[in-house]
């Protein structure tokens, strides 16, 4: 959400009006979970150097939630308060330059950036503030030397805030970027020029190949990492994405031997070992699969989906503490990601517990709106619960994200099928007749099978 006010000479600038607002944003977080002292309501001059601390601390939480909640108008104004206080608090001039770049005020992103660098010169995430600052004005130049300062400082034990692997050619470096910053085309576009120079011609093709992988693609990803192998038949970042390829289009086999290919190059792979353990337990070979999964974490402790594959696994077998064990550990690492939140989840569905399992399938859904299975599942359990309209509404939601699901299409059949029973038990045959039609056209066969479980969805 952007918010276009304007803080700086207008009432809205005020300290009397900052700190009534501040006091509401603050009570509105407690009510949410987050518990203030009363301090926070005493003029400054009063407070204790306790108080001075946790009323830091206070809004320091509640301006990084209002920045990840995008609410970058109300961030701004609780970071503002802080730098009243202490003007070069770097956590309070990060927190605004975020903003600004957040409501795409460019200039005073880059303005606060820089004096963040002044006092620190060693703050990887400014360095890479400003490096976005300089891709949004199109000053690649610039933008490369910040991002590349960003690396050296990553390397020197520094904050890591660039996931992926930097490069020497700057139109790769740029590409690699704009993909984690989602921005596709752009992204293609700098892979495109960099492939024009022969010896980028690898790099170029798989960073190519990434785009389509990471926009679910899969056949178009497939074509550029072939071209990959052909060039160099041992590349292991070509095998991996094939191996991810395959197992996406329901290939197991062929998987299993790209992944055993890449295992070869590269026997401590962890991102390898990972993707055999899933190959593995999706061809039910649970013994292996485990097997696999553990020697990714051996190489990778902090390697989420390893963990999430063993909690699967463990979850299969019955040991449900085991497997609460490995969601929870996947979710310390990243308590937003939408597989971790999808195991837990399972965990609860399968416990019975609906409203938890729900909680975090909808809390997945945020991370990943795609996530055709969380969406199944939650019409599933509008099943289970005898909610019969509103698993209509689920399984339909499902199917736009993925018409050609089988187990959406058939949760779907089947609601439609009990709602025709609810319409015809209460005498409305017009409307008993339309949904059974409805529920055939969605799964052909419907009526013959006649297998509906009392309990949900097969």
């Amino acid at each position: 959400m952007k918010n276009n006010c304007k803080h700086t000479g207008s009432w809205l600038a005020s300290p009397a009006f900052r700190a009534g607002y501040l006091l509401i944003l603050l009570l509105f977080i407690s009510g949410a979970g987050c518990s203030i002292n009363q301090s926070v309501v005493k003029p400054e001059s009063e407070k204790t150097p306790v108080e001075r601390t946790d009323f830091k601390k206070a809004n320091l939480a509640l301006g990084e939630k209002l920045l990840s909640d995008e609410k970058y108008g109300e961030a701004a104004i609780v970071f503002e308060t802080l730098l009243e206080s202490g003007p070069d608090s770097e956590e309070a001039l990060l927190g605004l330059a975020d903003c600004y770049a957040g409501e795409e005020k460019w200039t005073k992103a880059e303005e606060l950036y820089n004096k963040l660098l002044s006092i620190d010169p060693s703050n990887t995430e400014a360095a890479a503030g400003l490096g976005d600052v300089y891709l949004a004005a199109g000053r690649f130049p610039e933008a490369v030397k910040a991002y590349r300062e960003a690396f050296k400082l990553q390397e020197k034990g520094g904050e890591k805030v660039l996931e992926f692997k930097t490069s020497e050619d700057d139109n790769i470096l740029l590409a690699r970027v704009l993909l984690e910053r989602k921005r596709f085309e752009e992204a293609l576009s700098f892979y495109r020029k960099a492939g024009e120079n022969p010896s980028n011609k690898v790099a170029a093709l798989t960073g190519t190949a990434d785009v389509y992988l990471i926009r679910r693609l899969y056949k178009q990803a497939g074509g550029f990492y072939k071209k990959v192998l052909d060039a160099d038949p041992k590349n292991i970042e070509a095998l991996v994405g094939m191996g991810q390829v395959s197992f996406e289009l329901g290939d197991l086999s062929g998987s299993e031997v790209y992944y055993l290919k890449a295992l070869e190059a590269d026997p401590g792979n962890s991102n390898v070992l990972n993707g055999l353990g899933e190959v593995y337990f999706n061809k039910k070979e649970l013994v292996k699969a485990k097997k696999y999964y553990q020697e990714a974490l051996k190489h990778q402790p902090l390697h989420i989906d390893a963990h999430i594959g063993l909690g699967d696994i463990l979850l299969a077998g019955g040991d449900l503490n085991g497997a609460e064990k490995e969601y929870r550990a996947a979710l310390s690492i990243s308590p937003e990601y939408a597989d971790a939140l999808d195991g837990i989840a399972n965990l609860y569905y399968k416990m019975g517990r609906y409203d938890e399992a729900e909680e975090n399938y909808r809390a997945s859904l945020e991370d990943d709106p795609r996530n055709e299975f969380a969406q199944f599942r939650i019409g599933d359990i509008r099943f289970r619960q005898k909610k019969y309209d509103e698993a209509v509404d689920e399984f339909r939601k499902a199917l736009e994200v993925r018409p050609d699901s089988k187990r959406s299409r058939e949760g779907l059949a089947r609601s439609l099928i009990f709602l025709a029973r609810q319409a015809k038990e209460k005498g409305d045959e017009a409307k008993a007749g339309s949904l059974v039609k409805e529920a055939e056209e969605a799964w052909p066969g419907i009526l013959k099978e006649d297998k509906t479980p009392a309990g949900g969805p097969r």
